[in-house]
């Protein structure tokens, strides 16, 4: 083809890929290059785990970007590609992992980055601290953009509500002022989807919900805020007695279930130190 779709997704107001010219154990190198490799720490929003391969499920070709402007003005862009490993006709077993960048002996796999910024949108060139991602080959199934929003709405609903969050998806705005909004239009089109998050929703904006905290010794503060059913019948909510675990960021950990089987009930637990 003369052209393929490529999604750009880009941070800001974040530090971007650090120590992109460290060799080992640095921020750009646990994520382009590295496997198996978990760098966390406090309230850290994400470790580079295996999250960091999700872009790869979204490419028809397997091939990722990433372009980085740092804290301290280093620019630097690589490519990635992972494709499946087989054995060609003369029964060579090829590699799995390839990469677009410059030849240098001092880095894993001889692999280095470029030094400088890849701009593949030509109406975005990055003038401040921050991560682009281009996944090419872009995938545009279906609602595409339906389904980020959702995912959005799932796994970064606290984080948004308390404006710690704000996600542009094309043209729609996801932030505190627009977050009820959004929700109730969603949940509208995909209740299945969107139930325990309109639940937790109501969690933080309802005047019954109470709150606890608790401070557990050698591991720090967390605050506990449950919302019973008994004291919204108004509302007629179907609560679904899971509670929601967060990061003192807002980021969804993961939901703790098996509390009680008969009293309806909606509950967010957040660790509210930023103790490891």
């Amino acid at each position: 083809r003369d052209e393929i779709s490529v999604l750009r997704i880009s941070d800001f107001n974040t530090t971007g890929l650090v120590k992109s010219k460290e060799h080992f154990s640095s921020p750009w190198f646990n994520l382009v290059t590295a496997s198996g490799v978990s760098q966390k720490s406090g309230s850290a929003g994400g470790s580079f785990g295996i999250g960091k391969s999700a872009p790869f499920a979204c490419t028809d070709i397997r091939t990722v970007f990433y372009s980085t402007l740092d804290e301290d003005g280093i620019e630097a862009s690589q490519g990635v590609c992972r494709i499946a490993t087989f054995e060609d006709k003369n029964g060579n077993e090829t590699a799995g992992k390839g990469y677009y960048g410059v030849r240098d002996d001092k880095f894993p796999n001889k692999n280095a980055p470029t030094y400088e910024q890849l701009c593949l949108d030509p109406q975005f060139k990055r003038e401040e601290s921050g991560t682009d991602i281009y996944i090419m080959g872009f995938k545009e199934w279906g609602n595409w953009k339906d389904e980020i929003i959702k995912s959005l709405l799932n796994d970064f609903l606290i984080s948004i509500y308390e404006d710690k969050l704000e996600v542009i998806v094309d043209d729609a705005i996801i932030n505190r002022r627009t977050l009820e909004n959004v929700l109730n239009s969603f949940y509208a089109k995909y209740e299945k989807d969107l139930r325990k998050t309109y639940n937790y929703y109501q969690l933080l904006i309802s005047d019954k919900t109470r709150t606890f905290e608790y401070e557990i010794k050698d591991l720090g503060k967390i605050e506990f805020k449950v919302l019973l059913g008994a004291d919204v019948p108004e509302l007629g909510l179907d609560l679904h007695r899971q509670a929601l675990i967060t990061r003192t960021n807002g980021m969804k950990l993961f939901e703790r279930g098996y509390i009680s089987g008969s009293i309806p009930f909606v509950g967010g637990l957040k660790l509210t130190d930023d103790r490891d």
